[in-house]
């Protein structure tokens, strides 16, 4: 089904799956493309088929186009493609294997209702002992099938929901990192007691492939095969506890975090432009509203700003004293930055940009989200000039500047 097949990207994972399609026999072509061309050049050597190729000779002519490319460059690399793939005829799937990006997702990217196969592969695929989970969008189950056949030499080659392919990935994807320090901390054990480097090695990854194996061919729970190993009052059981106790398990559990965090990060980026620009409407309203106080200046330049930054000096007021007056309304401020957040001194940043120390030290910094709100706005509007003129009145530095004793700075 897929004589001609193409890979843009041939870094760890893309040069895996190459490999493993090669061994397959069932690709008469595969095209190869790397932003290094000798680094393509060198694969397709290997490879029965393997022919050195450009992306957009793989955009016109794959049958499968894969997508070996990092998350954060995807939409660089497709960009130009996009009318190459528009002006195709023929049938042609998209085949990504960046982590986090759905199907959804890459159609967006590359603005075609096309079909796309998503698939999490990880590092031992190299050597036909991996894992490859997968899951389509608008391929038909024919088409999936001959996918899983073509690349089976991979390894373990499975379908998964695309719900669940951030979990996958989470286990089997960044699981031989795990496996790797564990082998590597095993063998720093027995290298204390005594051993060499490689025996120690070479012990710890073999005990490691043969636990696995037995997981994978007795069908026993884990922990039955964990026990079955500690005896009582034996040294094993005595490791078992030091690793509970050291937090081990806790290590390579927290597999809600890690999705919590991917589901994060895909509902930001997502939402990124509609929020910065919801965002940058409060930040220009507090702007406008705080810049008329009398003898108060906006930090930083007015429109290059991030969208949710708001910076101002007061003069004739301490930073510190406003900071308090607005906690005790439910306001969160600061004066400076998080990383001086313990100093009495004023900003470095706005010494730096030519404030005066005395009028440095009346900073007020408001960071606001896509969480705020207008009342929120309002809140702080009111808040800040009647504190001013609070703080003001009872300074005596501010008294001297209206009496002529004194210059104003702002």
């Amino acid at each position: 089904m897929y004589q001609t097949i193409g890979f843009i990207g041939t870094g760890n994972m893309g040069s895996a799956i190459a490999k493993a399609a090669a061994k397959s026999g069932q690709a008469e072509t595969i095209l190869l493309a790397n932003r290094t061309p000798a680094k393509a050049a060198a694969l397709a050597a290997e490879l029965p088929g393997g022919t050195l190729s450009t992306n957009e000779e793989i955009a016109r002519t794959a049958k499968l186009i894969f997508l070996g490319v990092k998350p954060q460059m995807m939409q660089l690399v497709l960009d130009p493609l996009e009318p190459i793939l528009r002006k195709r005829e023929d049938r042609f799937i998209l085949v990504t294997m960046a982590a986090g990006l759905t199907c959804d997702r890459i159609q967006d990217m590359v603005d075609l209702d096309c079909p796309v196969i998503r698939i999490m592969p990880n590092i031992p695929s190299a050597i036909g002992a991996g894992v490859v989970q997968y899951c389509g969008q608008l391929v038909t189950v024919e088409e999936l099938d001959a996918f899983a056949a073509l690349i089976a030499p991979a390894g373990l080659v499975d379908p998964v929901p695309e719900s669940l392919m951030d979990a996958a990935s989470a286990v089997s994807g960044c699981g031989p990192a795990f496996a790797y320090l564990f082998i590597e901390a095993l063998a720093d054990g027995g290298v204390a007691c005594g051993l060499p480097r490689d025996k120690a090695v070479s012990y710890a990854a073999q005990m490691l492939e043969g636990a696995a194996r037995m997981v994978l061919e007795n069908g026993k729970h884990p922990g039955a095969l964990k026990d079955a190993v500690c005896s009582p009052g034996g040294t094993t059981i005595q490791g078992v506890r030091t690793l509970e106790e050291r937090g081990f398990r806790a290590g390579t559990e927290n597999l809600p975090a890690i999705l919590g965090m991917a589901a994060a990060l895909d509902d930001a980026v997502a939402h990124m432009a509609e929020n910065s620009a919801y965002v940058a409407s409060l930040r220009d309203a507090l702007i406008e509203k705080l810049s008329a106080i009398p003898h108060a200046a906006l930090n930083g330049d007015r429109g290059r700003r991030l969208p949710g930054n708001v910076n101002f000096c007061f003069e004739g007021i301490e930073g510190e004293s406003l900071l308090l007056l607005l906690d005790d309304r439910g306001i969160c401020a600061s004066s400076g930055s998080a990383c001086t957040s313990g100093s009495l001194d004023p900003s470095h940043v706005l010494l730096s940009i030519g404030r005066p120390h005395e009028v440095a030290h009346g900073s007020l910094r408001l960071s606001l989200c896509e969480e705020n709100t207008e009342a929120d706005i309002d809140a702080i509007l009111k808040a800040v000039p009647e504190i001013v003129t609070y703080l003001r009145n009872m300074s005596p530095l501010w008294k001297d500047k209206v009496s002529g004793k004194r210059a104003f700075v702002l």
